[in-house]
């Protein structure tokens, strides 16, 4: 994986975040993301013309199992997360789909860090229910001013007669979102609309609110750990193009 500091960062706050990982707790898997890649590159001298080799996603995941008995098991649970989500943000932005085998190592990590994290109190991602009825396990998320800049999370799709709400039958994301299915199917629909008005309109546009121990009043600003969510009509009609 092609991980700099940067990214790296990015990722181990969203991990922290996501699970409620505390300012001590998220340095100290900062670091050892940071001191694992320094131990996993190439060690070529100056003036060898080889290309330094990129550590792999097995390598990052063989460290993590070598040096799990030196770490505790907030930070291992951290850390299972964020190789799992930097590798797929990796492949995200490349031309090549993860591997079936690839899909599974990531979720083996992600499932063991949320199975574990039963057993510590420093590391806590509780699932909700949203807005459409549907569970989700925030694992990475990113707010930017209140604004929502990355997410990633286990979500579970529920058959219509499991929902908390009736009458919604579709889960809608952003058109640039990605899924990995991990068990069951789905179909991924994308479709285009234009304003009309109410008469014309099949359909009408809603846009989700949260609130939070922290914020109680329903508001557009996304919360990671939301203790509600409603989706509401804009008042804005639209029908198929």
């Amino acid at each position: 994986m092609d991980l700099d500091h940067k990214e790296i960062s990015y990722v181990v706050a969203g991990v922290a975040t996501a699970a409620n990982v505390s300012e001590a707790g998220q340095d100290m898997i900062l670091k050892w993301m940071l001191d694992t890649k320094q131990k996993l590159f190439s060690p070529h001298p100056p003036t060898h013309q080889v290309p330094v080799e990129r550590p792999t996603f097995q390598e990052w995941c063989a460290a993590l199992a070598a040096d799990q008995v030196l770490l505790s098991l907030s930070t291992r649970c951290a850390i299972r997360l964020v190789l799992a989500i930097c590798f797929l943000r990796t492949k995200s932005r490349g031309t090549l789909p993860a591997t079936p085998a690839e899909v599974s190592q990531t979720w083996e990590l992600c499932y063991h860090a949320l199975v574990t994290s039963e057993q510590t109190s420093e590391f806590l991602s509780n699932p909700t229910r949203s807005a459409q009825g549907f569970l989700a396990t925030p694992l990475c998320s990113v707010n930017i001013n209140g604004r929502l800049d990355f997410l990633f999370r286990f979500h579970i799709w529920l058959p219509d007669s499991q929902r908390g709400v009736t009458g919604w039958q579709l889960h809608s994301h952003q058109a640039a979102a990605r899924s990995w299915v991990l068990a069951g199917s789905a179909v991924d629909n994308s479709y285009e609309v234009v304003e009309s008005a109410r008469e014309q309109a099949t359909h009408s546009e809603h846009v989700p609110l949260w609130a939070s121990a922290e914020q109680k009043e329903l508001t557009r600003s996304y919360r990671t750990h939301r203790t509600s969510s409603k989706a509401v009509g804009t008042g804005i009609y639209v029908r198929r193009a």
